[in-house]
């Protein structure tokens, strides 16, 4: 991905998720994406950090923001590779965290995946 749509992508993702806008977040996910991060178990009470599908996905937004009201993300960098970007951010915990997006080639994201600082989980 060239780095303006890698740019892009994320930012517009961010003010998304800023906004808590489910139904925009939505919009950059295909319907059958996975998602992993460190907060899914903690929050959904699953024995994995991985979740399945749009639906599942978006039922564990809803999740978060319940549980984190006052969430949000500042970008730091946006990293593009291929066919995906890494956005580095701070975390709710204000440690460095990061995210990566692998996209198909319609740029719908196919696979999230959250990485938190390890001091977070100490």
């Amino acid at each position: 991905m060239n780095q303006i749509l890698a740019k892009q992508l994320a930012t517009n993702w961010v003010s998304a998720w800023n906004k808590h806008d489910i139904s925009k977040l939505a919009e950059f996910y295909d319907e059958d994406c996975e998602l992993s991060s460190p907060l899914v178990a903690e929050l959904t009470r699953r024995s994995n950090n991985q979740l399945k599908g749009l639906r599942d996905i978006r039922w564990y937004w809803e999740k978060l923001f319940a549980a984190m009201p006052d969430i949000s993300l500042e970008i730091i960098s946006v990293l593009s590779g291929l066919n995906s970007i890494m956005i580095t951010h701070m975390s709710p915990y204000n440690t460095l965290s990061a995210v990566v997006f692998y996209l198909n080639q319609n740029n719908k994201i196919i696979k999230s995946t959250a990485f938190l600082d390890v001091a977070v989980r100490n």
